[in-house]
């Protein structure tokens, strides 16, 4: 009987890439985690918080078999490379680094006890492997959409989290990609603690120049659609204005992601000239009416010039005016790819039409630059999307 051992190494090599590309699916910082809830063990409408309309509960039974399907394949994929790496040292050597490559720490945490058990048997023997990681800096239990569960979060619960992900951080010196979950509509858990241990692991990591990727995602925003008024912990714009202040860390981030409630001023400000090596730059809804629209008078100055950005994307983002976009991709010479969804807000002023001569006068944008690879337009009004017609595109 033929066995694994008769597989040549290039047809077995074929086998382990295909086991894993489940596993190398989105959401990924850079790629789609802004808007696609990682795999989690309970979803919002699994608890008895809040009933839907029958066509929004089905909509929502559809996504949960979505995921079902999806954190099925996954771990069909990881049983894969599990089994192949005991057949011998040989093939556990070639499977160890890809199944531990990526690892989402939001699926299997509950407790406190869980997190140790996991830390110990995952984090420790294997972090060498461990480049893509996910985790929660709320307690656990704090992305559970059901309140209640929420305000029996104490305050010692959630620095435990605190010293506890911030030791795993340090175990994992070979993160290139983090993914930060939080909690934010209990204002309890909001204001407890300012992450000092997170907040110092990261820093480590960003100023050594291993990681350059990082998220921050509010669990509110991803799992509702509405346009909801959150608030963003205490701790997370510590730990935001932590990395724009040094200027070690700030150089570091090539992709950054922000789906979060609001920025600060101060923050926005920070964030628009000092990253200099940034490469991708994800936001949803942080972008507020406060802030002004992003090409307004006081506004516009204070975009500094980074030819080193080929990926804009902006979502529900208030201050995204469209008649202002095309701003932004004149300003970023070195832009590639823009997705703008949901953008802008009711009282923006309507334009529209366009200049007579915008494909004629040598000075709009089509005669000024190469045109995008991608542009990437969803749920729009009309005139928004002819203000946008001015930005040339490959692809659209």
């Amino acid at each position: 009987m033929a066995s694994v051992h008769d597989v040549p190494v290039e047809i077995l090599l074929e086998i382990i890439d295909l086991a894993t590309t489940p596993i190398t699916d989105p959401p990924y910082v850079g790629a789609q985690a802004a808007w696609t809830r990682p795999r989690l063990p309970h979803l919002p409408w699994d608890t008895e918080s809040g009933t839907f309309e029958s066509n929004e509960q089905e909509q929502k039974e559809r996504v949960s078999r979505k995921r079902m399907r999806t954190h099925t394949e996954v771990e069909l994929a990881r049983e894969t490379l599990k089994k192949l790496r005991l057949v011998n040292r040989y093939y556990n050597r070639l499977c160890t680094p890809k199944l531990f490559k990526d690892y989402n720490m939001i699926t299997a945490i509950t407790t406190i006890k869980e997190l140790h058990r996991i830390s110990s048997v995952v984090v420790i023997p294997y972090w060498q492997h461990i480049h893509v990681l996910s985790i929660d800096i709320n307690a656990p239990n704090a992305h559970i959409s059901d309140p209640k569960y929420r305000h029996e979060l104490p305050i010692q619960a959630v620095e435990a989290q605190d010293r506890n992900m911030g030791g795993i951080l340090d175990v994992c010196k070979n993160l290139t990609s983090l993914a930060m979950y939080y909690s934010d509509i209990d204002p309890r858990v909001n204001n407890m603690t300012h992450i000092p241990c997170i907040r110092a692991a990261v820093l480590s990591l960003l100023e050594n120049h291993r990681l350059c990727k990082l998220g921050f995602y509010s669990t509110s925003i991803l799992d509702y659609p509405f346009d909801g008024v959150y608030e963003v912990p205490v701790g997370v714009f510590t730990l935001l204005r932590s990395i724009l202040d040094s200027p070690r860390a700030a150089s570091a981030v090539q992709v950054l992601d922000l789906a979060m409630g609001s920025l600060s001023e101060e923050i926005y400000d920070k964030l628009r000239t000092k990253l200099p090596n940034l490469r991708t730059l994800t936001i949803r809804r942080a972008l507020r009416r406060g802030l002004g629209r992003v090409w307004d008078a006081g506004n516009c100055i204070k975009w500094a010039p980074n030819a080193n950005l080929t990926r804009l994307q902006l979502m529900t983002c208030q201050a995204a005016y469209a008649v202002h976009v095309p701003f932004l991709v004149r300003h970023f010479v070195g832009l590639r790819h823009l997705f703008i969804s949901t953008c802008g807000e009711s009282s923006d002023p309507i334009v529209l039409n366009l200049p007579s001569d915008w494909r004629t006068d040598p000075d709009q944008l089509c005669n000024v630059r190469e045109p995008l690879d991608t542009l990437w337009l969803e749920h729009m009004e009309m005139w928004e999307i002819t203000m946008l017609g001015v930005i040339p595109t490959r692809e659209l």
